[in-house]
């Protein structure tokens, strides 16, 4: 019952106002569907759910934080519930940044956000299905503290994240193209696998970072810090930048280099 939740949730998610449709699906689907273990006894209430996805649209920053907490909670504990809570938290995400000013200056709105954040940093990887992918594309994270967080596979096409920290951070596989990560703290992140073309990285700090079979085509890497930085099988096709220390780096493509070597 939950997955047929979830699939309708994606097909409409795009087409209906965010707070309605959770409203209208967890009344519809969730409510008359009851989850109970071997013995009989209720996981959680569908009620409870639904009350507290209702919270996150609550005048009162300590209702709605409120609300993060508990969502995070149930989807650690309750696995059946773990991705459709994850969707719901990046459309909040989504929604709340939606309303925040360039200038960042609605200090509330940051603290949910960066505990909406957290509970998709730092959620259970084993209860992700197979084949889903987080959805974090166009939003602005700037400056927000992922340090160790997994985001690995997410889609975070076009994200602001200038002078975020994601030091540490699990990013392989993760579309990175276009994301701004300008003065973003980088460092011993793991970034294999992932698609950063036309990614702005300028400042950003990428020690002891591996970007082992990362895409960075096009990519914008002035003053960037590549102490110990892992790029084997990267691909840097048309890469130019200079490093913090102004030493100009022109890395030749791994298949130019193998061909030339080849013909020798």
């Amino acid at each position: 019952m939950l997955a047929n939740i979830v699939n309708i949730y994606r097909t409409v998610a795009k087409n209906v106002q965010y707070t309605n449709l959770i409203v209208y699906f967890i009344n519809e689907r969730v409510l008359p569907c009851k989850q109970t273990n071997a013995y009989g006894k209720t996981y959680v209430t569908n009620q409870r759910l639904k009350t507290v996805i209702e919270n996150l649209q609550h005048p009162t920053i300590e209702t709605r934080l409120d609300a993060v907490y508990q969502l995070e909670q149930i989807a650690r504990n309750y696995p059946q519930y773990h991705w459709f809570i994850m969707e719901v938290v990046c459309n909040f995400i989504r929604n709340h940044t939606a309303n925040i000013s360039s200038s960042r200056s609605d200090n509330s709105s940051t603290l949910i956000i960066q505990a909406a954040l957290d509970v998709i940093a730092k959620r259970n990887i084993r209860h992700d299905p197979e084949n889903e992918q987080l959805d974090l594309s166009n939003i602005d994270m700037r400056g927000a503290n992922l340090r160790q967080g997994n985001l690995e596979g997410a889609n975070l096409y076009r994200v602001n994240l200038s002078g975020a920290n994601l030091s540490e951070a699990n990013l392989s596989e993760t579309i990175l193209t276009a994301a701004d990560l300008s003065g973003a703290n980088l460092a011993g992140a793991n970034l294999s696998g992932s698609i950063l073309s036309a990614a702005n990285l300028t400042g950003a700090d990428l020690s002891r970072a591996n970007l082992t079979g990362a895409n960075l085509y096009l990519a914008s890497l002035p003053e960037v810090i590549l102490h110990e930085t892992r790029l084997n099988g990267a691909n840097l096709r048309e890469v130019k930048f200079t490093t913090s220390n102004s030493h100009s780096l022109s890395i030749q493509h791994p298949e130019s280099t193998s061909h030339n070597e080849s013909g020798n």
